[in-house]
């Protein structure tokens, strides 16, 4: 099927929504287009839904962002004539995936990094004069284990955006999920000094402090464009596994940050994950029980 999203949603959607409609039509398309069927069918759209339950390992929660793009999408296409309104209404009905129906899927499993084992993995990182590569990672940890950031957040910071401040380091424009507006995250000492280490050694120029690697033939090749979140995955599992934490991921360098901040104060973790609804932090990042014996002398 032969549109452009990108002119379909333009004005409507923020960027990074985007890039997601734009990246899942895609992947639709290119799936019917391999099984020779019409994209225009809601019963397509049954048959990846079948797929993407049957031959991918995504959570409940994925599944149903991408089917939910997808219905939009159609949804969309009938507001606009380009399928009937009847064709729209039944690609709406196809419906989404149950989490009772895939339970080993459902439940998403929060791993805890104690203070003790960041700052065992922070002990693995060092600071090399003669390669430039363990500088970039050492900066990126600590930046993730004191900002709070996504790893997207973290790939698209500039060099101009950090920040030495007689009150604190921070990051500015950190650019908050699924909006517009931009917020300022603090980072430690420690993080600020390493990514001027890192800044210092770096053997490319680029406007963005973290940028990509590549390998081709056993050689590290230098990018000026912004690392990927994949590749801070990767250096994270690197530096996990170090520790015999091999489950941890980037998000659970975020979930670090939150929850001890929350434990002091709600309001400023809220701040620094840039949650636009404090509840979002309570239900996510408060880890703390009511203590026993609190019920106790009540009457």
């Amino acid at each position: 099927m032969d549109v452009n999203i990108g002119e379909i949603y333009a004005g409507i959607l923020s960027p990074r929504s985007l890039s997601s409609y734009e990246r899942e039509w895609k992947n639709y398309t290119r799936y019917v287009e391999d099984k020779g069927i019409n994209a225009n069918d809601p019963d397509a759209l049954r048959a990846y839904r079948t797929y993407l339950i049957d031959e991918t390992n995504y959570k409940v929660t994925a599944l149903n962002s991408r089917l939910r793009i997808i219905r939009a999408i159609f949804s969309m296409f009938a507001k606009r004539e380009i399928i009937s309104k009847q064709t729209g209404y039944l690609f709406r009905e196809v419906p989404l995936v149950r989490p009772s129906s895939l339970p080993e899927r459902s439940k998403v499993k929060r791993n805890r990094i104690s203070p003790a084992e960041m700052r065992e993995i922070m002990d693995r990182t060092r600071v090399d004069p003669h390669n430039p590569l363990p500088n970039l990672e050492r900066a990126l940890l600590l930046t993730l284990a004191t900002s709070g950031m996504r790893a997207a957040e973290l790939s698209r910071v500039r060099v101009e955006d950090v920040v030495k401040d007689p009150a604190g380091h921070c990051i500015e424009n950190v650019m908050a999920k699924g909006k517009n507006e931009a917020r300022t995250v603090p980072i430690s000492g420690e993080a600020y000094e390493a990514i001027m280490d890192w800044l210092y050694v770096r053997p490319i120029q680029s406007n963005y402090v973290f940028t990509h690697t590549v390998s081709e033939f056993g050689q590290l090749l230098w990018r000026r464009t912004a690392i990927t979140p994949k590749r801070i995955w990767e250096i994270v599992k690197k530096y996990a596994a170090k520790i015999d934490r091999p489950e941890l991921s980037p998000h659970d360098f975020r979930r670090f940050v939150g929850t001890t901040l929350a434990a002091d104060n709600i309001r400023v973790a809220q701040k620094v994950l840039g949650h636009s609804d404090i509840s979002m932090t309570a239900r996510y990042y408060v880890l703390d029980q009511a203590p026993l014996g609190v019920t106790e002398g009540m009457f």
